[in-house]
């Protein structure tokens, strides 16, 4: 898919990144949170290495997945082995990381948190070892966004809106020339006028075609 707009999130991210600042990333379902560090994971992927984790998991679930990640000998070594959550979380804080970038954990999938996981995040927040992305749902509860933050500190918080016009016809003529479709300008107007800059809806439009041709 073609990636269009947010370039004004894209500077602050980035700029949070080098100053190590944590970021929180809101906006409602299929507004394109994941896309949009999907992509400046791409971009900067020279400067960060970037760990997408399922947060929605417990925090021992969590934890053994990110050394399996972090540390892919370490789990080689022990693959039939679940480690506990302690000793998993104090080897994640303590290990010598293979890559000498820095790292950055991006933390999905974050609509409730328990006080076990702000521990958690608090714990590996202190090692100022890692860089924190929370990408959260739009209904996180506001004592959990604020423990969230205040877990992550230093933080800003970034909510993603629609895209503007111009962005998402932008969007439709890239996808037009890559995919064939040979959209006239006419439609593409159309298109935009409907979907209303709305991501998750660019991206249907794009898959509908794809079915019809």
């Amino acid at each position: 898919m073609c990636f269009v707009g947010r370039k004004k999130e894209i500077s602050l991210i980035v700029k949070a990144l080098e100053k190590g600042t944590n970021i929180v990333l809101s906006g409602k379902y299929g507004i394109g949170r994941t896309a949009l560090i999907k992509h400046i994971a791409k971009i900067a992927q020279e400067r960060w290495k970037f760990f997408y984790m399922d947060f929605s998991q417990t925090p021992g679930e969590v934890c053994n997945a990110l050394l399996k990640k972090l540390f892919p000998d370490y789990h080689y070594k022990n693959k039939h082995k679940y480690v506990r959550y302690k000793a998993s979380r104090f080897q994640i804080a303590n290990l010598d990381l293979p890559d000498k970038r820095k790292h950055i954990l991006i933390l999905d999938n974050i609509a409730k948190l328990s006080p076990q996981k702000i521990k958690l995040l608090s714990y590996l927040s202190t090692e100022k070892r890692f860089g924190f992305i929370a990408i959260v749902e739009q209904f996180i509860p506001e004592p959990d966004l604020l423990r969230l933050r205040v877990a992550l500190s230093p933080t800003i918080q970034i909510r993603l809106f629609h895209l503007s016009i111009h962005s998402t016809r932008e969007y439709l003529r890239n996808s037009s020339i890559k995919y064939n479709f040979n959209w006239p300008e006419n439609r593409i107007k159309t298109f935009s006028e409907i979907i209303k800059g709305y991501p998750l809806a660019m991206k249907e439009i794009v898959t509908m075609e794809h079915k019809r041709g």
